[in-house]
């Protein structure tokens, strides 16, 4: 199970943390939201599904762009 936590930083904003079931980091927002309910509010859109999410499940494209300016796209879902 991946867990994703909300966690306060010593400059008072919040992260969001994604963790792999053995403990490894995933994902780290960096991006120090004001608030917690901030924070979670991101946390639930990116992560968190609701039956009416299933029947129509927004699509998702990966784009990676290489050093050398070439680049590489696909769908995810």
């Amino acid at each position: 199970m991946i867990r994703v936590e909300i966690k306060a930083r010593q400059d008072n904003l919040f992260d969001i943390w994604v963790i792999a079931e053995n403990g490894e980091v995933l994902l780290n927002s960096s991006q120090g939201y004001e608030n917690a309910a901030d924070a979670e509010a991101i946390a639930r859109k990116v992560f968190g599904m609701s039956w009416s999410d299933l029947m129509s499940v927004e699509p998702i494209t990966l784009r990676i762009t290489y050093r050398n300016g070439k680049s590489h796209t696909e769908a995810l879902r």
